[in-house]
């Protein structure tokens, strides 16, 4: 049988009739042990030395270290467990929201791109065009099948009402230019010029 002594004691020494009466000196090894079979009966019983490594006395300083790493650890807990709900709370309301666009009891929710067609609120790059959706406001579209909201834009021409060239999109613009049979390549600036001269 052995005694751990607590990590700050350097030596010890028990007295007859309870030890041997010799000085037990601590080794540079980290954890140190009283191999003396009187004095590990006194350490062990009285002074509430350990019988194992993990049994060995805490210092002041390591109780202080440890109760502070546990209070640490219950508020990282605390803060996950809340994250995790607010995260839960979220999915919830979005499968409810989901649940309820399926069942037509409410407006599907879309996303429009720079260009302002309409995508589903989690795409990330527009359907039509292509373009990064990046941080977009929702918009409501009340009582739209989900075909209409993936449906491309009408041009300026179909709808009857064209609208002045300086206020046309980059792609009604191309469009345009197809049509009077000029090259659509370029920035939308170039091709609303090359429409102008070509008037």
């Amino acid at each position: 049988m052995v005694a751990y002594a607590p990590s700050d004691v350097q030596t010890v020494t028990v007295n007859p009739p309870h030890g041997c009466g010799q000085p037990h000196v601590r080794d540079t090894t980290d954890t140190w042990i009283v191999n003396c079979g009187p004095c590990n009966k006194h350490l062990t019983s009285v002074l509430g030395w350990g019988g194992t490594k993990s049994e060995a006395p805490e210092t002041y300083d390591e109780k202080l270290q440890r109760e502070d790493r546990e209070r640490r650890g219950s508020q990282e807990l605390e803060k996950a467990t809340g994250d995790a709900m607010t995260e839960i709370a979220k999915m919830t309301g979005a499968l409810e929201k989901l649940a309820a666009i399926l069942a037509g009891q409410a407006p599907a929710e879309v996303v429009r791109c720079a260009s302002g067609h309409a995508n589903p609120v989690a795409a990330r790059f527009c359907s039509d065009c292509g373009a990064p959706m990046g941080e977009l406001i929702s918009v409501m579209v009340p009582d739209a099948p989900q075909a209409a909201l993936s449906a491309p834009q009408p041009s300026p021409r179909a709808s009857g009402k064209r609208k002045p060239l300086k206020d046309m999109r980059a792609e009604d613009l191309k469009a345009l230019a197809r049509q009077k049979g000029l090259s659509d390549d370029g920035t939308r600036l170039q091709v609303l010029e090359r429409i102008r001269a070509a008037r």
